[in-house]
């Protein structure tokens, strides 16, 4: 199973199942002004919640992710460049409301005693496990705070998804954009 058919599942799902307004990948939920950098695999949200999706295929992948700086901002640290007022602001319009893991059956079935150990220190978080033909929520996400999502995650979500749908439109070879300009 490839992480694309993880992100394409749960798009799908998200969006159609669950009717969230707003469902992209490669969403940039970055703190403005200081590129924090920070891509969701998947983020989703609607009007009172914003949810960040990781989708991890393997251990060391999975390893890996918790190097990021995100995960303490998540746990309610405030790193040095966070204290400043007008990044404070901002502060919970990026951390999202609930953040999951996603991964391959295959891999729990595999590490589920690893994962169990490294998710241990990360409480908060829930994991989702998908097979070939359907997924579950393995561990329920607690919300890592109540506030609504901001005008900037919805524009955000937004920009992206029309370019996944532009993208997406222009490798069905339809019309190239040079004939777009010319007509």
């Amino acid at each position: 199973m490839t992480s694309d058919y993880i992100k394409h599942y749960l798009h799908f799902y998200y969006r159609f199942k669950r009717q969230y307004d707003y469902v992209a990948t490669e969403v940039d939920l970055g703190v403005p002004f200081i590129n924090y950098g920070n891509i969701a695999d998947l983020a989703v949200c609607n009007d009172k919640e914003l949810i960040e999706i990781e989708v991890k295929i393997s251990l060391k992948d999975f390893k890996a992710d918790f190097k990021k700086l995100k995960h303490e901002v998540y746990r309610g640290a405030e790193p040095d460049f966070l204290k400043r007022e007008y990044i404070k602001k901002k502060y919970n319009y990026i951390t999202p409301n609930k953040f999951y893991f996603a991964i391959p059956n295959e891999l729990y079935i595999k590490e589920k005693g690893a994962l169990g150990v490294i998710l241990k220190d990360f409480e908060s978080y829930g994991l989702i496990v998908l097979s070939d033909t359907y997924h579950y929520v393995h561990t329920r996400s607690k919300k890592l705070h109540n506030t609504k999502p901001s005008r900037l995650i919805y524009d955000r979500i937004a920009r992206r998804s029309s370019a996944e749908a532009y993208t997406a439109r222009d490798k069905s070879k339809l019309c190239s954009p040079a004939e777009y300009l010319d007509s």
